[in-house]
Formats: structure tokens, C-alpha cells, sequence
């Protein structure tokens, strides 16, 4: 069982990135951070059963976590906010092992892949751009990308580059208990024995403020050679760069 999504319909949906497109095939749900989607799983198996391949190779990718508590990705799960969509021209999620393919997942092998010159028919320039505007951070976030490519020599020689660029600022508020703490912890609010043994109290109640910055790079470059009908040397380079800063305030109360 194989799904696919194509440069095309990548391009009909304003994804931040390639978890966000992913989440469009059947079977796939996306965990968040700061409002984007980073891993995903399939069939509700998590991020640590999927296989990811770039361009045929196995890769694995990490950042680091968005909140308080996320930390880096130190598991074997993808971390798809990475990678822009449009970097890639094909995306496949295999969900069940064929004999063509090897063994290493028990929810799905997905496949990224890359655009190259014997993609399109001799020259091309693709070009696209957007601007949003996050009212509460009061700041503009642009998106830019481009695409172009070309064949020589009737078609035995290609060449093609593509970049992705974003720059995201936005602000999320809310409060927070911070766990939760028995009844009787740090002297307590109550007499135990009067309350029953399931009662607790917020372990510091505050209201917080996060800023998240996000810059992403993509850069793609393909080569190819076809000799003849029979042969075909491809050489692929991807470059990725997913830059976050993240500040935290909190008016926070010490509690009982």
C-alpha cells in the first residue's frame, strides 16, 4: 500500500513544511512545535517506527525542541521541520514492506525526492512568494523560492538548483500548573487525613509568554548524465539549515 504526493499538489496547499504535507495522506497524523509540524505517525505508530530515505539513502535529521520541556530529538524519530516542502518533487509513504524494499520500520518508509534536470523538458524557471502577518507578534513573515533548470547536448546533460527561504516570528500566551502536586506536598493547603488521597494543587501556577524566531534554508542541486538509453549517473546535494531562538517569560506565584 503506497501513497504519493507530487510537486503539484505540494504546491496547492500553503504548508510550512514537509511534515505539514505529509499529514495530507491517509494514515498520517503530525505532532506540533511553536505551531508547525515536526514528526509524524502512521497508523498512530509513532515517529521512532518510520523510516525515512532521502533521494534512496536512509538519513535521519534533529533539532531541537520548542518548549520548556522538548528538548533535542535525541530518538530515531525524523524531524521534518527541517526541510521546506517545496524542495522536494516527490514524497511517498510506503505503509506496507514490499519485497523490493528493505526492512528497518513498522509503520512506513517514507521517501523524499529531490527535483532533477530530466524532470522537465529542457529549460525551466520557477519562482513563488508569500507574505503573512502574525498580528500578535506584529511582525511580517515572508516565504520565497525558486527553481531552474536546463538540458544540453540533446538532452544527455542536466543541471538544476532550487531554494527555499522562510522567516516566522510569532508569540503564543497561556498559563500553566507546571505538574501537579499531592495535597500534602510543600506543607500542603489541608489537613491529608480530611481529603481524600487523590487531591492535588497546581505546582506553580504562572502565565507565560513564548517568542519563537524561525529561519529555514533549502538548497537543492542535481546533476545528471545520460550517455545513453541504457545509462544515467545522477548526483544529488541537499543543504538544509533550521535556525530557532526561543525566549520564555513567565509571572509565576510560589505555591503552597
Amino acid at each position: 500500500q503506497v501513497d504519493s504526493i507530487m510537486a503539484e499538489d505540494i504546491g496547492k496547499f500553503p504548508d510550512l513544511n514537509l511534515a505539514e504535507s505529509l499529514q495530507r495522506v491517509p494514515g498520517v497524523t503530525i505532532t506540533r512545535d511553536a505551531g508547525e509540524g515536526r514528526n509524524i505517525s502512521v497508523r498512530g505508530l509513532g515517529a521512532d517506527f518510520t523510516r525515512v530515505r532521502l533521494n534512496g539513502l536512509e538519513a535521519l535529521t534533529t533539532t531541537g525542541g520548542t518548549d520548556s520541556s522538548g528538548g533535542a530529538n535525541r530518538g530515531r524519530g525524523f524531524d521534518f521541520n527541517a526541510f521546506a516542502s517545496e524542495l522536494f518533487s516527490q514524497v511517498v509513504v510506503r505503509k506496507t514492506p514490499s519485497a523490493e524494499i528493505e526492512e528497518g520500520s513498522l509503520g512506513a518508509t517514507v521517501d523524499l525526492r529531490t527535483a532533477r534536470p530530466f524532470d522537465y523538458d529542457g529549460f525551466t524557471l520557477s519562482a513563488a512568494a508569500q507574505m503573512g502577518f502574525n498580528d500578535l507578534s506584529q511582525t511580517a513573515n515572508p516565504r520565497v523560492s525558486g527553481l531552474i533548470s536546463n538540458t544540453w547536448a540533446d538532452g544527455k546533460f542536466g543541471a538544476l538548483l532550487s531554494v527555499a527561504y522562510s522567516d516566522r516570528e510569532i508569540i503564543e500566551e497561556g498559563s500553566s500548573t507546571v505538574r501537579w502536586d499531592p495535597a500534602s506536598a510543600n506543607g500542603g493547603f489541608a489537613n491529608t487525613s480530611t481529603l481524600p488521597a487523590n487531591t492535588f494543587h497546581p505546582r506553580i501556577p504562572r502565565y507565560g509568554v513564548m517568542r519563537h524566531d524561525q529561519q529555514r534554508l533549502g538548497v537543492t542541486g542535481s546533476l545528471q548524465f545520460k550517455p545513453s538509453s541504457n545509462t544515467l549517473f545522477t548526483l544529488d546535494g541537499l543543504y538544509s539549515k533550521f535556525d530557532a531562538t526561543r525566549t520564555e517569560d513567565y509571572i509565576e506565584a510560589v505555591s503552597f
